[in-house]
């Protein structure tokens, strides 16, 4: 199980507020969070599971699964390891490799109206089909649920709720401009 989930830049360390529709800032003071949003330095994220430290680097934003068994981690559209489109990682509790993310084909109206035939897009350009960020959101029904926000044709997204011990994406919860 995850606990104690916390951003790293240099020597500043950000403990994560985490649930639906909190600010991941929340428990930390403005300065230090500006500090750490203005500071030009790679991010590690990290946690402790089973009384370990786990640690990733590269990645620009990552989050845990609802159930606190998995990281999703999001890296840059250019990452040499992981470039968009497959620029989403599920990590286990215990840092190994889960599953890399591939996008689906994009099921919400606004995708259909820009994408037409071309759906998902290709040819794979960094910003035409891309993953942007993942949180705790609600679906449907209203069960809490791991979502992705999945970036295409440079500045529109479609957010999936997200299965993260299968890697399948489910429902399109929200649609819109980056």
């Amino acid at each position: 199980m995850i606990k104690d989930f916390s951003f790293l830049k240099g020597e500043l360390i950000i403990p994560l507020a985490l649930g639906y529709r909190c600010s991941i800032f929340e428990n930390v003071d403005d300065n230090l969070a500006n500090k750490f949003v203005n500071t030009a330095s790679i991010q590690v994220v990290k946690w402790i599971n089973d009384n370990k430290e786990i640690q990733i680097d590269r990645s620009f934003f990552a989050y845990p699964s609802i159930d606190m068994h998995y990281v999703i981690a999001m890296y840059s559209q250019i990452d040499p390891v992981y470039p968009s489109p497959n620029n989403a990682v599920i990590y286990t509790a215990n840092g190994s490799l889960h599953k890399i993310l591939t996008p689906p084909k994009l099921i919400s109206k606004l995708a259909f109206e820009r994408l037409g035939e071309n759906n998902p897009p290709q040819p794979y350009a960094p910003d035409s089909l891309f993953f942007n960020h993942v949180n705790w959101d609600k679906d449907s029904k209203g069960n809490l649920v791991t979502s992705v926000w999945i970036g295409y044709d440079r500045e529109w997204h479609e957010n999936r709720v997200l299965n993260p011990e299968t890697g399948e994406f489910g429902e399109c919860i929200g649609s819109g401009r980056l």
